[in-house]
Protein backbone atom coordinates (compact mmCIF):
# COMPACT_ATOMS: atom_id res chain seq x y z
CA UNK A 1 0.00 0.00 0.00
CA UNK A 2 2.80 2.43 0.82
CA UNK A 3 4.48 1.79 -2.53
CA UNK A 4 1.34 1.97 -4.68
CA UNK A 5 -0.43 4.78 -2.82
CA UNK A 6 2.70 6.88 -2.92
CA UNK A 7 2.69 6.80 -6.74
CA UNK A 8 -0.97 7.74 -7.04
CA UNK A 9 -2.05 11.15 -8.34
CA UNK A 10 -5.16 10.85 -6.19
CA UNK A 11 -6.57 8.36 -3.71
CA UNK A 12 -10.34 7.96 -3.35
CA UNK A 13 -11.61 7.27 0.17
CA UNK A 14 -15.18 6.01 0.58
CA UNK A 15 -15.75 8.10 3.73
CA UNK A 16 -14.20 10.99 5.59
CA UNK A 17 -13.33 8.59 8.40
CA UNK A 18 -11.38 6.35 6.04
CA UNK A 19 -9.60 9.43 4.65
CA UNK A 20 -8.55 10.46 8.15
CA UNK A 21 -7.30 6.96 8.85
CA UNK A 22 -5.17 6.95 5.71
CA UNK A 23 -3.56 10.20 6.84
CA UNK A 24 -3.00 8.89 10.38
CA UNK A 25 -1.31 5.77 8.95
CA UNK A 26 0.81 7.99 6.69
CA UNK A 27 -0.44 6.12 3.63
CA UNK A 28 -1.42 9.37 1.92
CA UNK A 29 -0.49 13.03 1.88
CA UNK A 30 -2.88 15.91 2.63
CA UNK A 31 -4.40 17.04 -0.65
CA UNK A 32 -3.84 13.63 -2.23
CA UNK A 33 -7.15 12.19 -0.98
CA UNK A 34 -10.61 12.78 -2.42
CA UNK A 35 -13.69 11.53 -0.58
CA UNK A 36 -16.36 10.05 -2.85
CA UNK A 37 -19.05 8.00 -1.17
CA UNK A 38 -20.07 4.61 -2.51
CA UNK A 39 -22.63 4.33 -5.28
CA UNK A 40 -25.52 2.64 -3.47
CA UNK A 41 -28.68 3.38 -5.46
CA UNK A 42 -29.73 2.98 -9.08
CA UNK A 43 -33.02 2.35 -10.85
CA UNK A 44 -32.64 -1.41 -10.40
CA UNK A 45 -32.93 -1.02 -6.63
CA UNK A 46 -36.39 0.52 -6.96
CA UNK A 47 -37.48 -2.34 -9.22
CA UNK A 48 -35.95 -5.08 -7.06
CA UNK A 49 -37.61 -3.86 -3.87
CA UNK A 50 -41.03 -4.54 -5.37
CA UNK A 51 -40.33 -8.25 -5.97
CA UNK A 52 -42.49 -10.62 -3.90
CA UNK A 53 -41.06 -12.57 -0.98
CA UNK A 54 -42.25 -16.08 -1.73
CA UNK A 55 -40.19 -18.28 0.61
CA UNK A 56 -40.95 -16.46 3.89
CA UNK A 57 -44.20 -15.21 5.31
CA UNK A 58 -43.94 -11.51 6.02
CA UNK A 59 -45.60 -10.87 9.40
CA UNK A 60 -48.43 -8.34 9.19
CA UNK A 61 -49.67 -8.57 12.77
CA UNK A 62 -46.29 -7.78 14.39
CA UNK A 63 -43.29 -5.58 13.52
CA UNK A 64 -40.49 -6.91 11.34
CA UNK A 65 -36.87 -5.87 11.86
CA UNK A 66 -34.30 -6.65 9.16
CA UNK A 67 -30.49 -6.63 9.29
CA UNK A 68 -28.18 -7.38 6.39
CA UNK A 69 -24.48 -8.27 6.45
CA UNK A 70 -21.97 -11.07 6.79
CA UNK A 71 -22.19 -13.18 9.95
CA UNK A 72 -18.87 -11.95 11.33
CA UNK A 73 -17.57 -10.18 14.43
CA UNK A 74 -17.60 -6.85 12.59
CA UNK A 75 -21.39 -6.77 12.32
CA UNK A 76 -22.01 -6.90 16.08
CA UNK A 77 -24.86 -9.41 15.92
CA UNK A 78 -24.55 -10.52 19.58
CA UNK A 79 -25.41 -6.95 20.59
CA UNK A 80 -28.31 -6.91 18.15
CA UNK A 81 -29.69 -10.16 19.54
CA UNK A 82 -29.45 -8.87 23.11
CA UNK A 83 -31.21 -5.69 22.01
CA UNK A 84 -33.91 -7.64 20.21
CA UNK A 85 -34.49 -9.76 23.31
CA UNK A 86 -35.38 -6.54 25.14
CA UNK A 87 -37.66 -5.52 22.27
CA UNK A 88 -39.39 -8.91 22.52
CA UNK A 89 -39.84 -8.49 26.25
CA UNK A 90 -42.08 -5.52 25.48
CA UNK A 91 -43.86 -6.59 22.31
CA UNK A 92 -44.20 -9.29 19.66
CA UNK A 93 -41.73 -8.79 16.82
CA UNK A 94 -39.59 -10.69 14.32
CA UNK A 95 -35.99 -10.22 13.24
CA UNK A 96 -34.65 -11.41 9.90
CA UNK A 97 -30.89 -11.42 9.30
CA UNK A 98 -29.58 -11.71 5.74
CA UNK A 99 -26.03 -12.95 5.19
CA UNK A 100 -23.61 -15.81 5.71
CA UNK A 101 -20.33 -16.06 7.59
CA UNK A 102 -18.07 -17.94 9.94
CA UNK A 103 -20.04 -16.98 13.06
CA UNK A 104 -23.30 -18.59 11.99
CA UNK A 105 -23.12 -21.42 14.54
CA UNK A 106 -22.22 -18.96 17.33
CA UNK A 107 -25.14 -16.74 16.41
CA UNK A 108 -27.51 -19.72 16.25
CA UNK A 109 -26.40 -20.76 19.74
CA UNK A 110 -27.01 -17.26 21.07
CA UNK A 111 -30.49 -17.22 19.52
CA UNK A 112 -31.29 -20.43 21.40
CA UNK A 113 -29.83 -19.13 24.66
CA UNK A 114 -32.03 -16.04 24.48
CA UNK A 115 -35.15 -18.04 23.65
CA UNK A 116 -35.60 -16.34 20.28
CA UNK A 117 -35.79 -19.36 17.98
CA UNK A 118 -39.40 -18.54 17.08
CA UNK A 119 -38.66 -14.88 16.44
CA UNK A 120 -35.27 -14.70 14.68
CA UNK A 121 -34.59 -16.12 11.20
CA UNK A 122 -31.16 -16.37 9.56
CA UNK A 123 -32.04 -16.14 5.88
CA UNK A 124 -28.52 -16.59 4.47
CA UNK A 125 -27.17 -14.76 1.44
CA UNK A 126 -29.81 -13.24 -0.86
CA UNK A 127 -29.29 -11.96 -4.39
CA UNK A 128 -32.07 -9.46 -3.83
CA UNK A 129 -31.87 -8.03 -0.31
CA UNK A 130 -33.93 -4.98 -1.28
CA UNK A 131 -37.30 -6.72 -1.16
CA UNK A 132 -36.56 -7.76 2.43
CA UNK A 133 -35.47 -4.24 3.35
CA UNK A 134 -38.68 -2.84 1.84
CA UNK A 135 -40.80 -5.29 3.84
CA UNK A 136 -39.25 -4.27 7.18
CA UNK A 137 -40.71 -1.86 9.69
CA UNK A 138 -37.17 -0.95 10.78
CA UNK A 139 -33.77 -1.68 9.26
CA UNK A 140 -31.02 -2.08 11.82
CA UNK A 141 -27.23 -1.99 11.50
CA UNK A 142 -25.32 -3.10 14.61
CA UNK A 143 -21.77 -2.98 13.23
CA UNK A 144 -18.72 -2.36 15.39
CA UNK A 145 -16.87 -0.82 12.44
CA UNK A 146 -17.51 -0.10 8.76
CA UNK A 147 -15.82 1.47 5.77
CA UNK A 148 -19.05 3.18 4.76
CA UNK A 149 -22.27 1.21 5.27
CA UNK A 150 -23.99 0.73 1.90
CA UNK A 151 -26.94 -1.12 3.43
CA UNK A 152 -27.99 2.01 5.33
CA UNK A 153 -28.48 3.92 2.09
CA UNK A 154 -30.11 0.93 0.39
CA UNK A 155 -32.66 0.60 3.19
CA UNK A 156 -33.38 4.33 3.06
CA UNK A 157 -33.95 4.07 -0.69
CA UNK A 158 -36.43 1.25 -0.01
CA UNK A 159 -38.44 3.53 2.26
CA UNK A 160 -37.48 1.88 5.54
CA UNK A 161 -36.48 3.83 8.68
CA UNK A 162 -32.96 3.05 9.87
CA UNK A 163 -31.41 2.57 13.30
CA UNK A 164 -27.62 2.22 13.14
CA UNK A 165 -24.57 2.24 15.35
CA UNK A 166 -22.42 5.34 15.07
CA UNK A 167 -19.35 3.19 14.45
CA UNK A 168 -16.20 4.13 12.57
CA UNK A 169 -16.66 4.87 9.74
CA UNK A 170 -19.63 5.86 7.61
CA UNK A 171 -22.98 5.72 9.44
CA UNK A 172 -22.48 9.13 11.04
CA UNK A 173 -21.70 10.59 7.62
CA UNK A 174 -24.86 9.13 6.10
CA UNK A 175 -27.32 9.68 8.93
CA UNK A 176 -28.23 12.96 10.57
CA UNK A 177 -29.44 11.78 13.97
CA UNK A 178 -33.15 12.37 14.59
CA UNK A 179 -33.66 13.65 11.02
CA UNK A 180 -33.22 10.73 8.61
CA UNK A 181 -32.27 7.96 11.03
CA UNK A 182 -31.26 7.18 14.59
CA UNK A 183 -27.66 6.65 15.70
CA UNK A 184 -26.58 4.77 18.83
CA UNK A 185 -23.16 3.92 20.28
CA UNK A 186 -21.66 0.65 19.03
CA UNK A 187 -21.62 -2.37 21.37
CA UNK A 188 -24.48 -0.90 23.45
CA UNK A 189 -27.48 -3.23 23.47
CA UNK A 190 -29.55 -1.02 25.76
CA UNK A 191 -29.18 2.03 23.51
CA UNK A 192 -29.94 -0.08 20.45
CA UNK A 193 -33.09 -1.60 21.95
CA UNK A 194 -34.32 1.82 23.13
CA UNK A 195 -33.88 3.27 19.64
CA UNK A 196 -35.67 0.35 18.00
CA UNK A 197 -38.58 0.57 20.42
CA UNK A 198 -38.76 4.30 19.91
CA UNK A 199 -39.30 3.90 16.16
CA UNK A 200 -41.82 1.08 16.68
CA UNK A 201 -43.82 3.16 19.17
CA UNK A 202 -43.77 6.53 17.43
CA UNK A 203 -45.56 6.50 14.07
CA UNK A 204 -44.80 10.16 13.34
CA UNK A 205 -41.07 9.58 13.94
CA UNK A 206 -41.18 6.52 11.70
CA UNK A 207 -42.80 8.53 8.88
CA UNK A 208 -40.28 11.35 9.31
CA UNK A 209 -37.28 9.02 9.14
CA UNK A 210 -38.79 7.25 6.13
CA UNK A 211 -39.36 10.38 4.06
CA UNK A 212 -36.09 12.07 4.99
CA UNK A 213 -34.24 8.81 4.48
CA UNK A 214 -35.54 8.47 0.92
CA UNK A 215 -34.42 12.02 0.21
CA UNK A 216 -30.96 11.35 1.68
CA UNK A 217 -30.58 8.18 -0.41
CA UNK A 218 -30.80 10.25 -3.59
CA UNK A 219 -27.40 11.74 -2.75
CA UNK A 220 -25.87 8.31 -3.40
CA UNK A 221 -27.57 7.62 -6.73
CA UNK A 222 -25.40 6.32 -9.58
CA UNK A 223 -25.87 9.50 -11.58
CA UNK A 224 -24.57 11.76 -8.79
CA UNK A 225 -21.64 9.56 -7.74
CA UNK A 226 -20.70 9.03 -11.39
CA UNK A 227 -20.53 12.78 -11.90
CA UNK A 228 -18.22 13.12 -8.91
CA UNK A 229 -15.84 10.52 -10.36
CA UNK A 230 -15.98 12.22 -13.76
CA UNK A 231 -15.09 15.53 -12.16
CA UNK A 232 -12.18 13.94 -10.32
CA UNK A 233 -10.84 12.25 -13.48
CA UNK A 234 -11.01 15.55 -15.38
CA UNK A 235 -9.19 17.35 -12.59
CA UNK A 236 -6.39 14.77 -12.40
CA UNK A 237 -5.94 14.64 -16.18
CA UNK A 238 -5.87 18.43 -16.36
CA UNK A 239 -3.23 18.64 -13.66
CA UNK A 240 -1.08 15.96 -15.33
CA UNK A 241 -1.14 17.91 -18.62
CA UNK A 242 0.00 21.06 -16.86
CA UNK A 243 2.83 19.32 -14.96
CA UNK A 244 6.00 17.90 -16.55
CA UNK A 245 5.96 14.14 -16.86
CA UNK A 246 8.10 12.39 -14.25
CA UNK A 247 9.21 8.81 -14.93
CA UNK A 248 7.73 6.33 -12.47
CA UNK A 249 10.21 4.21 -10.55
CA UNK A 250 9.00 0.62 -11.03
CA UNK A 251 12.07 -1.03 -9.55
CA UNK A 252 10.04 -2.07 -6.48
Amino acid sequence: MRRSYGKADRIVAISKGVASQLLEMKLARPGQISVIYNLCVNNEVHTAQKAPISDYQVPFERPLLVACGRLTEQKGYPYLLDAFRRVRDERQAELWILGEGDQRSTIESRIEELGLVENVSLLGFRNNPFKFMAAADVFVLSSLWEGFGNVIVEAMACGTPVVATDCPHGPGEIITHEKNGLLVPPADSDALSNALLRVLRDQSLKEQLTENGKERARDFHASKIGQQYLGLFREVVSQSKESPQTPVDRSN
